[in-house]
């Protein structure tokens, strides 16, 4: 008997060896251009699925790179038809998961994407489009045998018929012999399980399945089953005839019936109703309380009920998200862990048994003040909906504040700023954050600063304010817009906030050198900066603003002495003021739309970089911006208007400075058009803008250079066109340049002050800047202008030919100014002249007029390098341009080289 057992074990082991030598991987590319048989490796990959598909027995892999796989497909009419089989024990696994790689069924066709065979595995792909029709009508993304797995997948848009609309594990016959990990199925359709029927379900998200339960038969552990419909008269559109653990099923859209009907329940988060009248197991109702569910995000929010409310007994794996499964000694319900380890004290207005130190819903605090004491830096306090009005804390001089933060804690609203609201009063700051503490999740309102700082909020360096609406405070002197500073928000870090009908002296919503992200600022009131002042903002939308005359001209409507990178700023208004949106501020990729005021209708005195102003007003000076420096910037469509004839001067720009700027479209009653008194212009389009009616580009325009323009200046400096710069589509505002425009590589490369143009792009993209905000790659390095003056081609072509037998070819002549269908035109130098007076040499060359020409000597041509520079920054003649040597005095010999910079 022993030698028996012992063969039995040797027979084992061998078949286990010789399993794993013949296992083999198959390799599949939808970009591969060598497809090959039987597909062993990279280069010889098969381009879609199932050709490598049926090489696969048990043990084999067959991997599968980034692509959309929606071609090829198996079946007969008792299986049904699908894109994918895969074979019993074998492995279909993506390289880089189901964000980047994709199987795509067929509705037309009945075709499901995927079916697995028993014991397979299918691993890190995206299943839509899929149906399951013909006589095996279930499963449209994937049609799962007993023992097989399906994990790390997306199942979204899907259809079956006779059910499992994302995933079919046989309910009747087989329920559970599947197994589904970390996957989410979503947007399915289908009777009985619209998201997933019959299968074991691990850490899975199920959403958005329609006419059907999400869940039909089978055991789910962990998982979130929110906001699934099931629009029969007697439906149940979360889960049915299922047995859950650790599981929300919340949300879900129902006929008659409650989120589950006839299922067990241990430890899950339901609503109770018909078919579902208790529940058992340390069940719950209370709302599961999700991160942000109408952007679909159902992580739990610190203090969720579902935190730290399931049973350890079934965890499997990580969460979703690869997350450890249990991070606070017990598992959280649904299918993403909180991941918060800090410790949590609670409040709540309804609370009845209020015991420090707040550790639970049943003992909170009924003050959102007694919480916060008994925490410790880096503890959480998460406070329940309602209005908390209780003040008394006494800080920052005699400020009286409802909650002040001083202790580096997270005071946290559950339900959001919709919900949860912090009132002050009379001579009381809603809330003091200090330095490492943080205000989320509130509504903000009605404070009142003592000593007119921070009305709403007080937030020093290093705290950070995030998630909140901050409206209807102020810091101002009362029925005046002066005094105190932040009406909302002075100071700190802000973020994702709402900033509304906030009033102050100065920064009517922000105010104190705050720094602020993603923010909406709307009606706030100041003097200086009606949204926000002296602070530096990202990503933020300031609307509707008013810097109020208050005696004083209102300054900046958006706001004032701010730095603003990718904001938007429109209909702010600065009353008989200056910069309706932007007053003194430095501005990068800004859009400035629609603002007004008396100076200056987007800017005054502001330096704007990579921004679009258009259709703004002054009635006084500079429609668009009223001085400072523009570079890379559109203006169009700005007005400045005033019934004083002397007024209404610069309806795009008034004093200002212009760098590769394109001012188009804009109008003035008094004069110029496009600017009114340029301090300079480099590389820019100023074109089509009126006065009255009619075209006037610029008026008092010196300092212009390497410009469009009608007409060219009266100084004239430069090589300024007065060409149609040949715009895109101008009467939808499309202001790029077409490739025929005169305006390609007709700039300086010696005036650019940045590196990429208005969208982004390199500034430089051929062998000159172009003018104006937009740089268009171009087939030629010549300028258009020059090209088509003679007659030549702008693909290209013409750039190296040498059309009049001189030897320079044309790239060379446009360089020198010269005409390439003229021979006698040509860089020619007469031989060096000696002074009689001994006192130098003097080189002299045909020129050009404004080419600049540099000079080089050599007195051995031999010696390496031979020439080296004595002169540069030459201004070319008309005729003939001479220099003279001072250096070259004793006979030489001298060499001399003339060339163009």
């Amino acid at each position: 008997m022993k030698t028996s057992a012992w063969l039995v074990v040797v027979f084992f082991l061998a078949s286990v060896l010789t399993f794993n030598l013949k296992a083999t991987t198959y390799y599949v590319d939808a970009g591969g251009t060598n497809p090959v048989a039987p597909y062993s490796l990279w280069s010889t990959a098969a381009t879609n699925i199932q050709d490598a598909a049926v090489y696969a027995t048990t043990g084999d892999t067959i991997l599968v790179t980034n692509g959309v796989y929606q071609y090829g497909s198996t079946g007969n009419n008792s299986q049904g038809y699908h894109r994918v089989f895969v074979g019993y024990h074998a492995l279909l696994r993506s390289v880089n998961g189901p964000d980047v790689t994709t199987i795509v069924g067929s509705f037309t066709g009945q075709i499901r994407c995927v079916y697995l065979g028993a014991g397979a595995t299918l691993s890190g792909f995206t299943l839509t489009n899929g149906e399951g029709g013909n006589a095996a009508a279930e499963g449209g993304g994937v049609f799962v045998e007993p023992g097989a797995t399906v994990t790390n997948c997306v199942m979204v848009g899907n259809y079956g018929q006779a059910g499992g609309g994302g995933c079919w594990g046989n309910h009747d016959s087989n329920p559970g012999n599947c197994t589904v990990i970390n996957c989410v199925i979503k947007q399915n359709y289908g009777p009985y399980g619209s998201g997933v029927d019959g299968c074991l379900v691990y850490n899975c998200l199920l959403t958005g399945n329609n006419n059907g339960s999400a869940a039909y038969g089978g055991t789910l552990y962990n998982c979130t089953i929110v906001g699934n419909n099931d629009n029969g008269p007697n439906s149940i559109g979360g889960a049915n005839s299922s047995t859950l653990v650790n599981c929300i099923i919340y949300n879900n859209t129902n006929g008659v019936y409650a989120d589950c009907y006839q299922c067990v329940l241990t430890n899950c988060c339901t609503t109770v109703g018909p078919g579902n009248t208790s529940l058992p197991n340390n069940s719950i109702s209370n709302a599961p309380i999700f991160l942000n569910p109408s952007a679909g995000d159902y992580h739990l929010q610190i203090g969720s009920s579902g935190i730290d409310a399931g049973t350890n007994s079934y965890v499997m794996g990580t969460d979703l998200d690869g997350n450890p499964r249990i991070a606070n000694g017990v598992v959280d319900m649904g299918c993403y862990e909180n991941q918060n380890t800090n410790p949590v004290h609670y409040a709540s207005l309804s609370s009845t048994n209020p015991v420090a130190p707040y550790t639970n819903w049943l003992t909170a605090a009924t003050n959102i003040q007694d919480a916060v004491a008994v925490a410790q830096a880096g503890n959480i306090v998460a406070v329940d909906a309602g209005v908390y009005t209780n003040a008394g804390v006494v800080i920052s001089g005699n400020e009286t504040n409802v909650v002040a933060l001083t202790n580096g804690i997270t005071l946290l609203g559950v339900y959001g700023r919709q919900s949860t609201i912090i009132k002050g009063g009379i001579l009381t700051r809603c809330a003091y954050v200090g330095s490492n503490s943080v205000l989320s999740g509130f509504t903000i309102t009605n404070g009142r600063a003592q000593n007119l700082t921070g009305g709403g909020i007080l937030c020093q360096p290093g705290g950070l304010v995030a998630n909140c609406l901050v409206i209807s405070n102020s810091a101002n002197f009362p029925g005046t817009y002066s005094g105190g500073s932040g009406g909302g928000i002075y100071g700190g870090m802000i973020s994702n906030c709402t900033l509304a009908w906030n009033t102050a002296g100065s920064g009517g919503g922000v105010g104190g050198g705050a720094s602020v992200w993603n923010c909406i600022f709307t009606n706030n009131v100041a003097n200086g900066g009606g949204g926000a002042c002296l602070s530096i903002l990202n990503g933020c939308l300031l609307s509707n603003n008013l810097a109020a005359y208050n005696g004083n001209s209102g300054m900046g409507g958006a706001m004032s002495n701010c730095v603003a990178y990718n904001c938007t700023m429109k209909g702010n208004i600065a009353s008989t003021g200056e910069g309706g949106a932007s007053f003194l501020g430095t501005n990068f990729n800004c859009f400035i739309i629609g603002n007004s005021t008396t100076y200056g209708g987007g800017t005054y005195q502001s330096t704007n970089y990579d921004c679009v102003l258009s259709n703004n007003f002054a009635s006084n000076y500079g429609g668009g911006a009223d001085g400072g420096a523009l570079y890379n910037c559109l203006l169009a469509f700005n007005v400045t208007s005033n019934s004083i004839t002397f007024y209404g001067l610069g309806g795009g720009t008034y004093g200002a400075s212009l760098y590769n700027c394109t001012v188009v479209s804009n109008s003035a009653s008094g004069g110029g058009g496009g600017a009114y008194g340029i301090g300079i212009a480099n590389n820019c389009i100023i074109m089509f803008n009126t006065v009255t009616g009619v075209v006037q580009n610029v008026f008092g325009g010196e300092n212009v250079f390497y410009s469009c323009m009608v007409p060219t200046p009266v100084t004239y400096n430069g090589h300024d066109i007065t060409n149609d710069p040949v715009f895109v589509n101008p009467a939808a505002g499309d202001f790029h340049l077409q490739y025929t425009s005169p305006c390609i590589n007709a700039g300086t490369n010696f005036l650019v002050s940045t590196a990429t143009d208005l969208d982004g792009n390199p500034r430089i993209a051929g062998y000159s800047v172009d003018m104006g905000a937009y740089e268009k790659t171009p087939p030629s390095i010549i300028p258009n202008w020059w090209l088509f003056q003679y007659g030549l081609t702008n693909d290209g072509s013409a750039d190296f030919k040498d059309l009049d037998g001189t030897g320079m070819p044309n790239w060379e002549k446009w360089k020198a100014g010269l005409n390439p269908t003229n021979p006698a035109s040509v860089l020619a130098a007469s031989a060096p002249t000696p002074m009689s007076d001994g006192s130098g040499t003097t080189v002299t060359w045909q020129s050009v007029t404004d080419i600049v020409y540099f000079v080089e000597q050599s007195t051995n041509l031999s010696a390496q390098p031979a020439f080296y520079p004595i002169q540069s920054n030459i201004m070319g003649q008309a005729g003939t341009t001479s220099y003279l040597d001072v250096t070259a005095t004793n006979g030489g010999p001298y060499f001399y080289r003339v060339g163009v910079q």
